[in-house]
């Protein structure tokens, strides 16, 4: 038996998003139903339970499919592979501009 997975993706209407819970077990394929939620009294220990625990794998792949339905974080820079691919980027254009002066025959140099 795999750990639960949650997938998302768009409802019918584009709307809101549709949040589908599963889990593969020996018995087939169990899906979750709608959460139900508890009150407490403000006097009533709260059990520190989680209502779910995933994998890194299957978070992941939540986290892809919220950014598939046009979810971003609201901070940071970005990823990982997003800065490496500018900073490539920058030292392609630091090249191209170090070559165009060689190429103009201007004398200052220009770090690299």
């Amino acid at each position: 038996m795999d750990g639960p997975e949650i997938r998302v993706g768009k409802d019918f209407y584009g709307l809101d998003l549709a949040v589908i819970i599963r889990q593969r077990t020996t018995l087939g394929i169990a899906f979750a139903e709608p959460i139900s939620m508890k009150v407490r009294g403000d006097y009533e220990a709260p059990d520190v339970v989680p209502t779910l625990r995933l994998s890194e794998t299957s978070a992941q792949v939540l986290m892809d499919d919220l950014w598939k339905c046009g979810l971003r974080p609201t901070e940071g820079t970005g990823s990982a592979g997003a800065m490496a691919a500018q900073t490539r980027h920058l030292e392609d254009m630091r090249k191209l501009v170090s070559h165009a002066y060689k190429i103009a025959g201007i004398s200052d140099k220009i770090e690299s």
